[in-house]
């Protein structure tokens, strides 16, 4: 059970970088590309975590800062789905109504979607 666990983690550490790439390509679709240096390429915490309803293993990571903010995080399901999430926090390149909050992935490894997390600016 140990080694099948292992297998699963080192799985899904390896699908990291291109949970990262879908991440970076949304940043550069939307005109924020500069910003693609915010996401570290390791992450700061990961965990395999057990559903207790059905006994699946889901892979649970995050970024942190280096003052231990939170940053994003990144979950890759047992049955090939993903969910990953970093925060932004910036205007919106080109339309002042929107304020970015974030970034986020999902889907399978195999087909991901991305798009920006936003919010109305304040005063828009």
């Amino acid at each position: 059970m140990a080694t099948e666990l292992d297998s699963r983690e080192q799985s899904a550490l390896s699908s990291l970088a291109q949970i990262q790439a879908a991440l970076v390509a949304e940043l550069e679709r939307a005109g924020l590309g500069h910003l693609q240096d915010r996401i570290p390429d390791q992450l700061t915490s990961h965990e395999m975590q057990t559903d207790p309803f059905d006994g699946s293993q889901t892979f649970s990571g995050e970024w942190r800062s280096s003052s231990g903010t939170k940053l994003g995080s990144v979950l890759i399901h047992q049955g090939g789905q993903v969910f990953a999430e970093f925060d932004v926090l910036v205007p919106h390149p080109t339309d002042e109504r929107w304020f970015v909050e974030g970034v986020t992935t999902w889907g399978t490894q195999e087909r991901l979607k991305s798009e920006l997390k936003l919010l109305p600016a304040l005063g828009a």
